[in-house]
């Protein structure tokens, strides 16, 4: 369920430390405690000593030793693994981190025994966590992204994974898994040297699900077009190591990102050749007659209308070979989900189509297909740009778009060069060019805009944004599942009429903890974690209606603010209620509702009252993997920042194509969505273009 557009952010503006001349924050240099006494600035050595000892201890009371399984997270080598993420982590991640760990220890001397969380026995330690997570003493993101950094890695451990019974590789090897493709060709620093300054017909800003297919289209018209991309370029060979460390080697901020408001929001979205598409899961739902109707009649463009769009629907669709997945590789976890939806009698459900005619059930989509069986923009729309002429820079942040010289109606991209050994700036790129496409997704696109364009419509810019929250409902079965083995999204339920899509979905191997499943810490968490074998999720998507917005653009990463609406938390407790249902119609014993502190409920009837009673925003444990909006279009400037054909008012040659554009929830997984639209309105380009 990955965003699919993002792939290119901006700088921060100048009077902001960028990220990479930041210094690393460490624990230490956190505030002294009250009554104890100043020290010198410790060493590097030290500096990693002490954190990890507090690691050592936070490990300790969320995996302790003992039960079914003996060795807790410390015996497992837990905490050097974190502090071996942690030395990659970008600094405003890493800040991250270690005041959380910071905020951990100390917090016992004031809401609890009066000591360091590090000088607290094993069992004084793991009742004073389960009482911060239980009882809600603490903000949910300090307890939350810990608990995801010690559990994921736990789980990921080969001594776990083979306890539990988690193999490697896809569910199926008949036939043969093929030869990796050869990566797409790109160039970067140091073949593009710094200050190279290049003209093309047009350049095009991200290579994810709408800056691929414009790119196609364009070089295929004849075009000279240049692709800029800040990610890096990827094959299945680089898809190796851990869960958790492939989503902070390849995710935006290390996978830590978040918004401002209620509830807090986990926000993913990757950043690579191909965008996020390659780590997306490779849902390929049309959106509804309906919804497309409504954002015809909405934003008074009526090309976004069903007629209309069809052709563009099925020719990407056509393109991608997307059809559902066999029954064959669906696994224990899309097998539950059918089971509940036929024994209920709901009305709208099936097997979720994909672009992934090979698929093999490996289960590890959003951390990259090991088998080069989705057709990510890597695999499909990009190979076919390059056969047509154009070029890719990867490895390329661009920093703004300005207005070309002498007023010749040409724009000129300002970038840096990101040297792929430090991922410094290693140097300037000015690409000149009569048209540029802005497609680094809807939390990066705004911030790129020039202050040109006809002032209604500027308004609009970073407004309306949409998440497509979700959420995670488990069910615990008598017989094991088994829900890593099989397609890692592959069944659905379609409650359009609430507002909800419910997605059969696994998280990979030892990602569980990202869902907020995971109710109980200690021992409690152990003895959770034998079920895991037994468990089956489903995700659901809530088509919101709440919008948020973007803030300031600071230290690298945008700020963002969402809070849910009245009508939107109905949608969740709606998509609670009819989730727990399907588990318990299709056999679990106990259904995991995803509140902070965790809720187990064991009969049926009890879910009703999440339909009755919503539970409050700052309760819930959501994920969002497709924020969109920011650019809306619209037939008129005084509605959208793009016009119908995605181009900014006023502002001729500047295009917008990703996720922004988009002028409302899609009520569905918006990558379809965004590449036929994107196909649509480059063809609008190339028509004007012959046309001048």
């Amino acid at each position: 369920m990955a965003e699919p557009g993002a792939s290119s952010r901006p700088t921060a503006p100048t009077a902001v430390p960028s990220p990479a001349s930041s210094p690393a924050v460490s624990i230490s240099a956190a505030p002294r405690v009250p009554g104890t006494a100043p020290t010198t600035a410790p060493s590097a050595s030290s500096r990693r000593a002490r954190e990890r000892t507090i690691l050592e201890a936070v490990s300790r009371g969320l995996v302790p030793s003992g039960g079914p399984f003996r060795p807790g997270a410390v015996d497992l080598g837990v905490p050097d693994l974190i502090l071996a993420m942690g030395a990659e982590m970008d600094p405003v991640s890493r800040l991250v981190v270690d005041s959380l760990l910071h905020l951990l220890e100390v917090a016992p001397i004031f809401r609890g025994p009066g000591r360091r969380l590090s000088a607290l026995r094993a069992d004084e330690a793991e009742q004073f966590l389960s009482r911060a997570i239980d009882q809600g003493t603490m903000r949910p993101m300090a307890t939350w992204l810990l608990r995801l950094l010690v559990e994921a890695n736990y789980v990921s451990t080969p001594e776990v994974r083979e306890h539990l019974g988690i193999g490697d590789g896809p569910m199926y090897t008949i036939p043969p898994v093929p030869p990796p493709r050869p990566p797409v060709p790109t160039q970067g620093y140091p073949s593009v040297a710094a200050g190279t300054e290049v003209q093309f017909d047009a350049c095009v800003v991200g290579s994810g699900a709408g800056g691929a297919p414009a790119a196609a289209l364009l070089a295929e018209a004849g075009w000279k077009v240049l692709v800029l991309e800040e990610g890096p370029p990827v094959s299945r060979a680089d898809f190796r190591g851990s869960a958790i460390g492939r989503i902070g080697r390849y995710y935006r901020g290390n996978g830590i990102f978040f918004t401002l408001g209620k509830p807090l929001v986990q926000i993913s979205y990757a950043s690579s050749v191909g965008g996020t598409t390659v780590f997306n899961s490779g849902t390929c739902f049309q959106p509804p007659e309906s919804t497309l109707e409504r954002w015809a009649r909405e934003s008074k463009v009526p090309g976004l209308a069903p007629g209309p769009m069809e052709p563009y629907f099925a020719r990407v669709k056509r393109f991608l070979q997307v059809g559902p997945s066999r029954a064959d590789i669906l696994g224990g976890n899309g097998e539950a989900l059918r089971k509940g939806a036929e024994a209920l009698g709901v009305p709208h459900h099936g097997v979720i189509p994909r672009p992934a005619p090979g698929c093999r059930g490996s289960d590890e989509c959003v951390i990259g297909c090991p088998t080069d069986a989705k057709r990510s923009m890597n695999l499909s729309y990009l190979p076919r740009a390059v056969a047509a002429g154009a070029t890719i820079y990867a490895r390329v942040r661009v920093e703004g778009v300005r207005p070309g010289p002498g007023g010749d109606r040409r724009w000129t991209v300002h970038g840096q060069l990101l040297d792929p050994a430090t991922g410094r700036p290693a140097g300037r790129v000015k690409v000149h060019a009569r048209h540029v496409v802005l497609a680094g997704g809807a939390l990066a696109t705004p911030y790129l805009l020039p202050a040109a364009g006809a002032r209604a419509s500027r308004v609009h810019r970073g407004r309306h944004l949409r998440v497509h929250p979700s959420l995670d409902v488990g069910g615990d079965f008598p017989s094991e599942v088994r829900g890593w083995r099989g397609v890692l999204q592959s069944y659905y339920v379609d409650d359009h009429d609430h507002g909800v899509l419910l997605e059969a979905t696994f998280h990979p191997r030892g990602l569980l903890s990202t869902s907020g499943l995971t109710p109980f810490t200690g021992s409690r968490y152990k003895e959770f974690l034998e079920r895991l074998p037994h468990l089956a999720l489903i995700g659901a998507l809530i088509m919101d209606e709440s919008e948020g917005r973007l803030g300031p653009f600071l230290a690298g990463r945008p700020w963002v603010f969402y809070n849910m609406g009245p009508e939107d938390l109905k949608k969740v407790g709606r998509a609670i209620a009819l989730s727990g249902r399907l588990l318990f119609a299709g056999g679990a014993e106990r259904v995991f509702v995803p509140i902070h502190g965790g809720l187990e409920v064991r009969r049926v009837e009890d879910l009703d009252r999440f339909e009755e009673s919503p539970p409050p925003p700052d309760a819930l444990h959501m994920l969002a993997f497709h924020p969109l909006g920011t650019a809306r279009m619209a037939g008129e400037p005084e509605l959208g920042a793009v016009d119908g054909t995605g181009t900014i008012w006023g502002a001729p040659g500047l295009h917008v194509s990703d996720a922004s554009m988009l002028p409302g929830s899609p009520s569905v997984n918006p990558q379809i969505a965004i590449m036929a639209i994107a196909e649509r309105n480059a063809e609008a380009w190339i028509k004007q273009g012959k046309e001048a």
